[in-house]
């Protein structure tokens, strides 16, 4: 039996927070993929939670990102100031 959407959605989340982008990219890439197939087994009770997994890791995405941002700010700040 193929895996429940929500499963992939918790092994996304856990790659995300250990910042393996590479298996969140891979699981995420799974899910588009097979849409149809995670879509016809959604059941009407699980859309609520669902939905709150998906906008909890779009919080995280954006974080990563921000997170991401700064540390390329960071480090053009260093080559700046190293070539002094």
């Amino acid at each position: 039996m193929p895996k429940k959407l929500k499963e992939v959605l918790l092994e996304i989340e856990l790659a995300l927070k250990s910042n393996n982008l590479d298996k969140a990219y891979d699981l995420y890439q799974e899910i588009n993929k097979n849409w149809k197939n995670y879509e016809a087994c959604i059941k009407r009770e699980e859309l609520k939670s669902l939905l709150n997994l998906v906008d909890f890791l779009g919080e995280l995405l954006q974080e990563k990102k921000n997170i991401c941002l700064e540390k390329d700010k960071f480090l053009t700040m260093r080559k700046a100031y190293s070539r002094y």
